[in-house]
């Protein structure tokens, strides 16, 4: 099929055109869109939010709800329907300190428990609430400071009774 002429082909013979052209300028079609794109940035971010904020509730919900099964499923390994199935086992707690994920963030997305997992195996060990699981992180994963954490914590707590 020679892809230097006019398209004046129809249907499907169109569209294995065009995915033929594309495949053999694939690289230069690329550079093209980012040119294009770092060109018109604040457009493209106006039209975007423009067209994100005239959609109905329930689609921006199901959006969001698709976009985040994409990524855990990208980050995590984490298919569709394991989430809410860790979600019920868990009773829809944090798995560390028991507190239910529910309400909306400032952004006006629904708030979900993080997906803890072991940085050095990838492994996933729960779903747990924002601070529980920046706590951990911060704790580097260590098992023997998150320990000495709780050990000062204790050393530290006042007493409420002789306070």
């Amino acid at each position: 099929m020679s892809l230097g002429g006019p398209i004046t082909k129809r249907g499907a013979e169109t569209a294995e055109y065009h995915r033929a052209y594309y495949a053999a300028r694939r690289e230069k079609c690329r550079e093209a869109a980012r040119k294009r794109y770092a060109e018109n940035r604040a457009a493209v971010a106006a039209r975007d939010r423009l067209k994100r904020q005239s959609m109905p509730p329930e689609v921006r919900a199901r959006r969001y709800a698709l976009a985040q099964d994409a990524r855990r499923l990208r980050e995590f390994g984490l298919p569709k329907g394991q989430y809410a199935a860790m979600l019920a086992a868990q009773g829809g707690a944090c798995a560390l300190c028991g507190e239910r994920a529910s309400g909306t963030a400032k952004s006006g997305k629904p708030i979900a428990l993080h997906v803890d997992h072991d940085h050095a195996t990838g492994r996933i060990r729960g779903l747990l609430c924002g601070k529980c699981n920046r706590a951990i992180g911060y704790l580097r994963d260590d098992p023997a400071l998150i320990r000495k954490a709780a050990l000062y914590v204790e050393a530290h707590r006042v007493n409420s009774r002789s306070a």
